[in-house]
């Protein structure tokens, strides 16, 4: 499974500031809240390379020893829209059997266009 770290800072909105990982995955934007201790294979592999392999039971661990994780598959977004302000830049996803959900990570070169990429039409 290949996955990509887009930020080590992102929030789940003005609301929630507890900070989380922003991953992208082949079908899905994810956020892993920060709480629980990540796994040493995880730990390891955001110390290297932003994008990597990695397999699926080694992710699924991952996200089973945090208790924050929001996936928006890309399947079911059915609205989206991206803005970039001076420090953070937000996401807003209306999905099609949920709520709207809106996260903050810290401005990096190149995620809103990687994102901008991937989300549906």
């Amino acid at each position: 499974m290949r996955i990509r770290l887009l930020s080590d800072s992102c929030a789940k909105g003005w609301a929630g500031w507890g900070h989380g990982e922003l991953w992208l995955t082949e079908d899905a934007l994810v956020r892993v809240g920060k709480r629980a201790p990540a796994s040493a294979i995880m730990r390891a592999l955001t110390t290297g390379p932003e994008e990597m392999d990695v397999r699926w039971d080694s992710w699924a661990h991952y996200l089973a020893t945090h208790d924050d994780v929001q996936v928006l598959a890309f399947d079911q977004i059915v609205g989206a829209r991206l803005t970039a302000g001076l420090a953070t830049s937000g996401l807003a996803v209306r999905l099609r059997h949920g709520p709207r959900i809106r996260l903050l990570w810290k401005r990096r070169p190149g995620t809103l266009q990687t994102i901008r990429a991937v989300l549906p039409a």
